[in-house]
């Protein structure tokens, strides 16, 4: 389907060291917190990343991901099958990418779109808390 993307990521020590401090774990980390430091632009709160565990979205080394799964070890495939956009216009496309640029350094401001038809003219955004539609 044009409008999903499967996005693959090797676990490494890096790549969880990274979550553990993004989500100011100590210690425990889950599945969720793995699959948004992996996958930041899709899944740039751990909100998304347990709706998208939570909907089948995330697999592990082939089986399905499940909420209360702990994070997989180093070496492990993560798979991720998510909204992604099939085509932007342009214009659209050159504003989202300034808007992220300019909110780069805060994931929680970043937009994403998850899909978009332009021949009916509509679009599902993921936006940041509190902006208006």
């Amino acid at each position: 389907d044009e409008s999903r993307s499967e996005l693959v990521a090797t676990i490494s020590v890096d790549l969880l060291q990274r979550a553990m401090q993004q989500f100011n774990r100590r210690s425990r980390l889950y599945v969720f917190h793995v699959a948004s430091a992996a996958f930041p632009d899709l899944l740039p709160t751990v909100s998304f990343a347990k709706k998208a565990v939570k909907a089948g979205a995330i697999k592990i080394d082939g089986l399905t991901a499940l909420k209360t799964d702990p994070a997989p070890p180093p070496g492990a495939q993560m798979l991720a099958h998510l909204g992604a956009p099939a085509r932007l216009g342009s214009g659209l496309d050159r504003r989202l990418t300034r808007w992220n640029e300019d909110n780069a350094s805060r994931p929680e401001a970043r937009m994403t779109v998850l899909f978009h038809d332009e021949d009916v003219g509509w679009a599902v955004v993921n936006k940041p808390a509190k902006m208006h539609s």
